[in-house]
């Protein structure tokens, strides 16, 4: 089923799973893969299905992330690339959120392809 272009968004954290999920609908639309450190969050991947790319559903999922971790007093640290960007060109977040470079990846943290979306 098509993903209405009125719906919106809702952003869940499945902590078991260790991601954020946006979903529209029935539809996941995006996910971000993050690990627990101490005092944040290592956001290691995020995705969004092929079929869903170019509606800002990556853009809208970060800004939500941002902003929970920041309520949380959580820090981020972007070590996916995508993330590391966003950040870079939204220095509002600069605050809740720890340079990519600045630290190395937790052990664990890379693009997880066994966790990809199904379009």
């Amino acid at each position: 089923m098509p993903t209405r272009a009125t719906a919106d968004p809702d952003v869940v954290d499945d902590e078991a799973a260790q991601r954020f999920e946006l979903r529209v609908g029935d539809d996941v639309v995006g996910i971000a893969d993050y690990r627990p450190i101490p005092g944040g969050l290592a956001v290691t991947h995020m995705e969004v299905p092929h079929r869903f790319e170019g509606r800002g559903f990556a853009s809208r999922l970060a800004e939500v992330l941002l902003h929970d971790a920041r309520r949380r007093r959580l820090t981020v640290h972007p070590v996916c690339p995508f993330l590391a960007d966003y950040v870079r060109r939204h220095p509002e977040h600069a605050a809740a959120t720890r340079h990519p470079e600045a630290t190395a990846a937790p052990a664990g943290a890379r693009p997880r392809p066994d966790r990809e979306v199904q379009p």
